[in-house]
C-alpha cells in the first residue's frame, strides 16, 4: 500500500530526527531500490501508518472485549441477586460458589 502525500499534508509535515542503526538502513534502501517505496521518508510514513492503524484496530479490539465482559458480569449479577431474591449479601455468597 503506498501512502499518498496531499498538498495540506505536505504544509503541515515535519522532519523528525531519528536514529536508525546501519542495517536496517541498508535494509531500507534496498526496498526504496527495488522500487517498493519512491524514498525513505515514503517508507518511514508507511510503517508509522502501519504502526498507529494496528494500535487504533488493537485498541478497538480491547474496548470491545472489556464491553463484552461487562454486558457478561451484569447479567451475572442481575442472575445472582435474583436467585438471591434480591438479598446482595446471598448473591455475592451465590456469585462465589457459582463462579470461583
Amino acid at each position: 500500500m503506498r501512502l499518498h502525500i496531499t498538498m495540506d499534508m505536505a504544509k503541515t509535515a515535519v522532519l523528525p530526527p531519528i536514529k536508525i542503526g546501519r542495517q536496517m538502513l541498508e535494509r531500507l534502501d534496498e526496498l526504496v531500490e527495488k522500487g517498493s517505496y519512491r524514498s525513505r521518508s515514503d517508507a518511514v510514513r508507511h510503517a508509522i501508518a502501519f504502526i498507529v492503524r494496528d494500535y487504533e484496530a488493537s485498541m478497538k479490539v480491547r474496548e470491545e472485549a472489556v464491553q463484552m465482559v461487562r454486558k457478561a458480569r451484569k447479567e451475572i449479577d442481575e442472575e445472582c441477586l435474583k436467585e438471591a431474591g434480591g438479598d446482595e449479601e446471598k448473591a455475592w455468597e451465590i456469585f462465589i460458589k457459582k463462579y470461583t
